[in-house]
């Protein structure tokens, strides 16, 4: 079964031709990297996977890093990310291999940054769908007292900075590092961000004693916390947050604090999906002129299929995204968009306790008939342990009389 979001269209998905993993340094476990190229196979990027999932809900939950045979399977049923084109100024270029090897080539690193990323708006959609309540602006608690105000605090990894959505003082909000390591710098693989003045070599002691310490403290606290982090194109820094901060800083001091409303949760996801969504739908466009009718079967009188074309001639669109982030956020975009309009978007499996899209609408409460059926044997088994125990416990009041 397939479900297509509404801005979709007939798009389909390039899966990569023998893709193979392998270390970029043998030094750096970390550097596991990706690489294949691309054939003419084309899967329906929108039809549940092989454990009845939604290519979001799988690709969040999927381990790349333990087998490196079982995640190259994955990758070649359901696509790579091919981060260096579907993200061409980001810098995600591709390591040198032999001249077959070079259509595309994914980090791990890279990879699992874009996992959390997924991870993330799951649950966001999750926090959104159960407090539908809250879009009425008159409407400032939930009945049960459910909103976390903390959900919209978050890490955002920028082009220069950590960005901390929840600090009230500058230095809280831009927490600049003193070294940046990123896995395509050099031969160093490693964490995209330290705050440890100890790790790159060429770190001056002025720099180091310069460095502020409540940016440190913050960063500290942060970790602790476990906040999320989300990864940010460079490309679009400018045109998606640069203005959203005076509006964002001004309403932070504020005596009401509605930055941390259910809107303001929802804007700062409208804003992470919005470099994604527009790569998905304005990239990866082809174009064929073909005859009118093109691609329904015509029968000659020998009973033979044949494609007819004499006769007028029409121009079609097709997308052919060659990164599953373009599905994947399409799909998000939808839930998205379902929530704003008032609808449930997204759930936490009731047997699994994962978070997964409800655009079908045969699931709200399991992520997939696994689950369910797991969720009901367990119920069944627990119900007849209850009744079981309820007759002994009779049994034993009865010899007691």
């Amino acid at each position: 079964m397939t479900f297509r979001p509404r801005h979709a269209g007939d798009g389909r998905l390039r899966l990569p031709s023998h893709l193979k993993a392998g270390l970029r340094s043998l030094d750096h476990p970390e550097s596991l990297d990706f690489f294949a190229s691309f054939t003419g196979h084309t899967a329906d990027p929108f039809a549940r996977t092989e454990e009845d999932l939604l290519l979001a809900e799988a690709f969040a939950r999927v381990d790349l890093g333990t087998s490196h045979r079982a995640s190259v399977r994955w990758l070649e049923r359901h696509g790579t990310l091919d981060l260096q084109h579907f993200f061409p100024d980001e810098g995600f270029e591709t390591h040198d291999r032999p001249l077959a090897w070079r259509t595309t080539s994914d980090l791990l690193v890279d990879i699992e940054r874009q996992q959390a990323n997924v991870r993330w708006h799951l649950e966001t959609l999750v926090h959104l769908s159960d407090n539908l309540e809250l879009r009425v602006p008159a409407v400032t608690e939930a009945a049960d007292g459910a909103w976390d105000r903390r959900w919209c605090e978050l890490l955002l990894d920028g082009p220069e900075e950590l960005t901390f959505l929840g600090g009230t003082t500058d230095e809280e909000v831009h927490l600049r590092p003193l070294p940046r390591v990123r896995g395509r710098r050099g031969d160093v693989f490693g964490p995209a961000w330290s705050f440890e003045p100890d790790l790159p070599v060429g770190t001056t002691a002025a720099a180091i004693a310069a460095w502020s310490p409540a940016t440190r403290r913050t960063w500290q606290r942060l970790q602790a916390e476990g906040l999320p982090m989300v990864w940010i194109p460079s490309a679009v820094w400018e045109l998606d947050w640069l203005p959203f901060w005076p509006e964002w800083a001004e309403r932070r001091r504020a005596s009401d604090i509605t930055v941390d409303d259910w809107w303001g949760l929802a804007a700062i996801q409208r804003r992470l999906l919005a470099p994604y969504v527009r790569r998905a739908i304005g990239e990866s466009v082809v174009v064929d002129i073909v005859p009118r009718g093109f691609g329904e079967v015509a029968t000659s009188e020998t009973g033979e299929e044949t494609i007819d074309w004499r006769g007028p001639y029409e121009l079609r669109q097709r997308r052919a995204w060659s990164s599953l982030l373009a599905p994947v956020y399409l799909q998000l975009l939808e839930g998205h968009l379902r929530v704003t309009e008032g609808s449930r978007a997204a759930a936490l499996c009731r047997e699994c306790g994962q978070p997964f899209l409800t655009l079908d609408a045969r699931r709200l409460a399991f992520c997939n008939d696994r689950e369910r059926y797991r969720h009901g044997q367990r119920a069944f088994r627990e119900r007849a342990l209850a009744a079981k125990a309820q007759l002994h416990g009779s049994d034993a009041d009865d010899g007691a009389r």
